[in-house]
């Protein structure tokens, strides 16, 4: 990130990818808190299934992303 000029496009694609995989990670960090606070009778509502999946979804997106960066940019490769 500290390489990559901030006009270049690669600079807003690594500052999306990084964004997100904090929050993806934020996200299920904070529903594997609740469930861990509520052990050994955890109850699996829709909406917690579905949030799951919706962070699942992200991450795959975020990577793609991350994979465009090294394949498209070059970036992360070593010389």
């Amino acid at each position: 990130m500290l390489k990559i000029s901030s006009d270049n496009e690669a600079f807003n694609k690594a500052l999306l990818h990084g964004g997100l995989n904090f929050l993806w990670l934020t996200i299920f960090s904070v529903l594997t808190g609740l469930e861990i606070k509520s052990y050994p009778m955890i109850e699996y509502s829709q909406v917690k299934l579905l949030l799951k999946i919706f962070v699942v979804t992200g991450l795959i997106f975020s990577n793609y992303l991350g994979g465009e960066l090294v394949l498209k940019y070059g970036i992360g490769k070593k010389e």
